[in-house]
């Protein structure tokens, strides 16, 4: 047995729906795995929840479960085999990084060398 919860959130609907649909679930549970009911209220927002035992197994484990079992499955590819699209092809090089001061310099590197404006010549009297 493993203990559970569901709540019930009134964001969209109002007090008799949401206790209509409590009543509901909790008519479902067994007298003897009922634990407690919750309920809180704030302004609008009311939030009761159902507390109980289950001989349920838990969905969320087992998808989990799955999941790690298909990654383990699943091909592994070494990093510098990968591209920047993640193709695995070897063949493609990834794009280069560029950084905005390598920019910077390569673009002051091309830029012509600023003319300095002639000295003034003195004039004859």
């Amino acid at each position: 047995m493993r203990l559970v919860f569901k709540s019930f959130d009134s964001k969209m609907a109002s007090r008799e729906k949401i206790f209509k649909a409590v009543v509901d679930f909790a008519n479902k549970i067994d007298r003897k795995d009922l634990i407690n009911l919750t309920h809180s209220e704030d302004r609008d927002n009311i939030v009761v929840t159902i507390w109980y035992w289950t001989d349920e197994p838990d969905r969320g484990v087992e998808m989990k479960a799955r999941q790690r079992e298909d990654l383990a499955r699943t091909p592994q590819i070494a990093p510098s085999k990968l591209t920047h699209q993640g193709t695995g092809n070897p063949d493609a090089a990834p794009a280069p990084t560029r950084h905005l001061a390598d920019a910077m310099r390569r673009s002051s590197e091309l830029r012509p060398p600023a003319e300095e404006p002639p000295a003034d010549e003195p004039s004859e009297q």
